[in-house]
Parts: C-alpha cells; structure tokens; sequence
C-alpha cells in the first residue's frame, strides 16, 4: 500500500454520511469481530435510523464466510433482500419514468 492509499483511509468515515440514506441497509455485525470494530457497525445502524436492519452473531470477522455464523448470515442476508425488493411493498409512482438515452 502506498502512503497517500493510507492517509485516505484514515479520513473514510462513512458513519458521518449514513444518515443520508434513503434506502434500506442491513447491517450485520460479528459480537466478537476484532477486525471490525462492532461498535461502529452498530453506530452506523443507530445513525440509519429505522431504514437499517441490525442483526447481530456471536462469531469473529471471517466465521461468516465458511464457519458457524455462515447459515444464518446467508439466511437473514435473503431474508432482508426478500422483503426489501418485494414490488408489492415498492412504493407506486406516479406517471412514466424512462431512462434516459446513451
């Protein structure tokens, strides 16, 4: 990694724009994670307001990827998914919108 790649990193805070979200968010946090802090996962769910979904496991950082979090990581991810993208809980528009022309 090079200097200037680190220095931004120091600055990414993206708890300070959550709150400028208008869509659902699912956050997911591993209580005994000690790669990412779970504290600051549940901030960003707390400044998302009601759009976030928080759930939470009793597993480390990479334990979702193939250890004993995995299944129901997976099963509340399509779970969350489901609901959120079912047409009949979109809001109806008003009138046709198009895409706009390449």
């Amino acid at each position: 990694m090079c200097a200037r790649a680190a220095l931004k990193v120091g600055g990414n805070r993206p708890t300070a724009f959550v709150g400028r979200l208008t869509c659902p968010i699912l956050v997911q946090v591993g209580t005994h994670d000690r790669i990412a802090p779970p504290d600051a996962a549940r901030r960003t769910a707390r400044k998302t307001g009601q759009r976030a979904q928080l759930r939470e496991y009793p597993v480390d950082h990479l334990d979702v990827y193939a250890g004993p979090g995995q299944q129901r990581v997976l099963a509340d991810q399509l779970a969350f998914l489901t609901q959120t993208l079912d047409p009949a809980r979109m809001p109806r528009q008003r009138g046709r919108h198009r895409a706009p022309r390449a």
